[in-house]
């Protein structure tokens, strides 16, 4: 390690390796009394990756009320963008507030609420996070391929992102919940042919 003589301030040069690495600094006066401090100091170089969502399966939506699910690459904290704005309660707005608050604000618009878009990943690495669909945006598409306005559909643009324990901020992940009214749009397909079969044996009714 490296020695230094001082009477007050010292400063010292380190090689740090990827992950945690402990730094012990030992004190000791004329007299021979001694003190010892120790520090875990991460070091990352590394984004987070959010390598999995649920978005795809969410639309269309027929609530209002949805969970984001999803796995990133590394422990992190996640935010949710509804629409390009995201809620934090006052218990996250610290966090908020420690980690710079333009690592998030360039991504999306952030407000004080009860409610909160972020949580932590799990041991897992997983996340589940509430939120609540807009009524934004109507959007539909008739036969001609066209958008017009109908107050029957809304997309929702939803933006993930992830953050690590350094402050790193992994690359948005994106998708769109179409959030409708209960029968508007459907995966069901409707064949207005005759009935078939035309006779129907009791026995194989269910």
């Amino acid at each position: 390690g490296d020695v230094q003589e001082t009477s007050s301030l010292f400063e010292s040069s380190l090689t740090l390796e990827s992950g945690i690495n402990i730094v012990i600094v030992e004190i000791t006066d004329k007299a021979g009394n001694s003190v010892l401090i120790e520090k875990e100091v991460i070091f990352d170089e590394e984004k987070p990756e959010i390598t999995r969502t649920n978005l795809i399966k969410l639309s269309p939506s027929y609530t209002s009320e949805v969970m984001i699910k999803g796995t990133v690459s590394e422990n992190a904290t996640v935010v949710v963008f509804v629409n390009n704005e995201s809620s934090f309660s006052q218990e996250w707005m610290e966090w908020f507030t420690n980690i710079g608050p333009d690592l998030i604000s360039k991504i999306g618009k952030v407000s004080g609420g009860e409610t909160s878009y972020v949580a932590r990943t799990d041991s897992n690495g997983e996340f589940s996070i509430p939120v609540t669909l807009r009524r934004e945006n109507v959007v539909t598409v008739d036969d001609s391929g066209s958008s017009s306005s109908t107050g029957k559909a809304w997309l929702n643009h939803i933006k993930i992102v992830a953050t690590d324990d350094v402050g790193l901020v992994s690359e948005p992940e994106e998708g769109v919940v179409n959030y409708t009214l209960c029968g508007f749009g459907s995966d069901w397909k409707i064949d207005l042919s005759d009935t078939f079969p035309d006779k129907i044996t009791p026995r194989y009714v269910i």
